[in-house]
């Protein structure tokens, strides 16, 4: 349940920066940084 939490909370956030930025490499950036942040977090606990 948490994870799936997680990995929806992670895809909306990907999807706000996307719509927000038009530059698709800065995006595919943020989205991979955002996403390793959580996993890490995810480890730790």
């Amino acid at each position: 349940m948490k994870r799936a939490f997680v990995l929806v909370s992670v895809l909306a956030v990907a999807f706000i920066i996307a719509s927000g930025l038009t530059d698709k490499a800065k995006v595919t950036e943020k989205a991979t940084r955002l996403c390793n942040f959580t996993f890490a977090i995810n480890s730790v606990r």
